[in-house]
């Protein structure tokens, strides 16, 4: 990698077919990933998104979260997950972003959906962030925000965006009163002139 020229690697933490973060094989083998790759003189940008949590989330956040306090499973096996990763090896990552476009449609196995809604609503995200930003509290990292797809074709980063930040303030106060806003930077994705069909644009 290091031969490219490349000074950045973005380094996705998986922990699905191991036992958990905490698994003796899971946690050398990273160590060796990331050994290898800062020894090249590498920078590492982390992304702990939704495979870093054994199951699938399903369909389960797609129309967003009821009012009122909200505990769910998932996402609080997914934030601690995080912070795991984070003690682990958050000294060697410059960054860290979230689950990864959760504007995409995206279609689970079996899924009747159709591809015109979130794959994470906007507030499910928003309750997402505060869990992750919760959990890496006192944790010396940089939190991105899970990158956001932004294409031609109505799932786009521009609509979905504003609908997150007002989320979060509506339901946990963020910006208002000294409460931060639960990421340093916002990840994006931009996918321009992706037409197979036409590789000169």
């Amino acid at each position: 990698i290091a031969e490219t020229g490349v000074q950045w690697v973005r380094l996705n933490f998986i922990v699905r077919g191991f036992s958990g973060p905490d698994d003796p094989r899971w946690i050398d083998a990273y160590r060796r990933i990331i050994g290898g790759l800062r020894a090249q003189g590498l920078n590492i940008y982390g992304l702990i998104g939704v495979e870093a949590v054994a199951d699938d989330p399903g369909n389960q956040f797609r129309d967003g979260p009821p009012a009122g306090p909200l505990d769910n499973d998932w996402i609080r096996r997914y934030a601690a997950n995080f912070r795991r990763i984070l003690e682990l090896f958050g000294s060697d990552l410059a960054a860290v972003e979230s689950f990864n476009e959760p504007n995409d449609w995206h279609r689970t196995p079996g899924d009747p959906t159709a591809w015109e809604k979130a794959w994470i609503a906007p507030g499910s995200f928003a309750v997402m962030l505060q869990a992750v930003y919760e959990a890496a509290h006192g944790l010396p990292v940089t939190l991105v925000s899970g990158p956001l797809l932004s294409t031609q074709w109505g799932n786009d980063a521009a609509n979905y965006l504003p609908r997150v930040y007002q989320a979060g303030i509506d339901r946990f106060g963020w910006g208002q009163e000294g409460r931060p806003f639960p990421f340093d930077g916002v990840g994006f994705h931009p996918y321009v002139a992706s037409n197979p069909d036409d590789p000169q644009a």
